[in-house]
């Protein structure tokens, strides 16, 4: 189990971009961690395929330490937390309540809905709560997928 993070603290690329001054273009995850000479850029503590999710903690700290400028518009240090390991992409949530993405989209924006809210969302990215899913599921009877379990081979 990770350390919980505050959820204001969360950030994507374009937020670090941002909470550094950097352009699009001088922005390459690679270009930060390739420097030997300055302490190592933050580990993402999320990562989907090209998108990564950073504590914008481990932002400042990497920027003081680097004498770079650092600004966020919120108070990251605040409000509610959740643990990293609980967040979950609209494919872990479709595949957990065995339903379709498109369905996932429609429950969190139809008006009346139970289903859980996102509760970190960026630009064409939303990540649930994988609890708050899990138990909605229990609590309105619906069957959760359960991936297969490993037998060990026969005779062993």
């Amino acid at each position: 189990m990770a350390t919980p993070v505050p959820i204001a603290a969360l950030a994507g690329d374009a937020a670090v971009r941002q909470a550094l001054g950097l352009s699009d273009a001088s922005w390459s995850l690679s270009n930060f961690q390739r420097s030997p000479s300055r302490p190592s850029f933050p580990q993402p503590i999320f990562r989907n395929k090209n998108f990564f999710v950073f504590d914008l903690r481990d932002i400042r700290a990497w920027a003081k330490a680097t004498l770079r400028r650092f600004t966020a518009e919120v108070d990251i240090d605040a409000g509610p937390t959740i643990d990293p390991d609980r967040l979950a992409t609209i494919g872990t949530v479709a595949r957990l309540v065995d339903m379709s993405t498109p369905w996932v989209t429609y429950q969190t924006t139809k008006s009346g809905s139970d289903f859980p809210q996102p509760v970190v969302s960026f630009p064409r990215r939303y990540f649930w709560d994988i609890e708050a899913v899990e138990t909605w599921a229990a609590a309105t009877g619906r069957k959760t997928y359960q991936p297969p379990v490993e037998q060990p081979p026969a005779g062993t």
